[in-house]
């Protein structure tokens, strides 16, 4: 009894290892997925058409999901913009006029604290406080001009960086 029970161990372990030998050549000739031959279609084709159906499948999942992001707020009138605009940059710094205007732009892009000081005692720069009320006047390439409405320095205008 031994013997036939010995043998068919043996010959199954024979089995074992001669399906091992044909899958390892099956995956030497053909690749590890083997031939892919879905309604005649080749490996390049049948690729190409699993990336389109994830495209779709991307494409509209975020198209679904889209309507779930809120709408941005509607942009403020000009007036609601400038009416902090001259405490936005520069610590609230007013040029007077556009050569002002672009010396203080320098200075503060330089960082130099003594030119904004010396347009300040020029009188070619003011000052105003945060939340200062301003009008919208004029508008050019990174600056408007505002009108000042609010605070020591109502009734004047200047240049601010937008």
């Amino acid at each position: 009894m031994e013997t036939s029970s010995n043998s068919d161990r043996a010959a199954a372990s024979k089995a074992r290892i001669e399906a091992a030998k044909q899958h390892k050549q099956f995956v030497a000739d053909h690749g590890f997925w083997g031939k892919l031959e879905i309604k005649g279609m080749t490996d390049k084709q049948f690729w190409a058409a699993g990336l389109l159906g994830a495209a779709i499948i991307v494409g509209a999942f975020l198209f679904v999901f889209s309507a779930f992001v809120p709408n941005p707020p509607a942009p403020a009138s000009r007036v609601e913009q400038a009416r902090a605009a001259a405490s936005d940059l520069y610590g609230g710094f007013v040029a007077v006029d556009e050569a002002a205007f672009h010396d203080m732009m320098s200075a503060a892009v330089a960082g130099d604290n003594a030119a904004l000081m010396r347009l300040g005692v020029d009188g070619r720069v003011f000052q105003v406080a945060e939340g200062t009320q301003t009008r919208l006047i004029d508008w050019g390439l990174g600056k408007k001009r505002v009108s000042i409405l609010s605070g020591p320095q109502a009734g004047r205008s200047g240049w601010v960086p937008t």
